[in-house]
């Protein structure tokens, strides 16, 4: 398993500890070693048949948003620049690290 898999997983283990205890802490009269055992019992549970679709999800959803109006101060359109070459229009884009990125992102490469 990798590493980042991993902490994503202890993350979303504390996650669900904390909010089971809030949720569980007024229905139950338990105390102490045994409330902590209960939540995490039942966190670790809820962990093992929810992680993987959760993940899926998380890895394969992509939300792109788009802004159809062309603003003077919106950054992905200040660094485009329209050159004419061979009578034809070209874009050439100064802002590097969002066309590359973008570009990671759609060759699915951190997945």
């Amino acid at each position: 398993m990798e590493i980042a898999k991993l902490l994503l997983k202890i993350l979303y283990l504390i996650f669900l500890y904390v909010v089971l205890f809030v949720v569980i802490k007024p229905q139950i009269q338990l105390e102490g070693t045994k409330m902590n055992v209960v939540v995490l019992s039942l966190a670790v549970l809820l962990m093992y048949f929810t992680f993987d679709p959760v993940y899926e999800f998380a890895m394969d959803n992509e939300i792109i948003i788009k802004n159809d109006k062309t603003d003077k101060k919106d950054p992905v359109e200040v660094g485009v620049k329209k050159e004419y070459v061979n009578n034809t229009k070209q874009e050439i884009s100064n802002n590097y690290l969002y066309d590359h990125t973008h570009k990671y992102i759609e060759d699915r490469v951190f997945s």
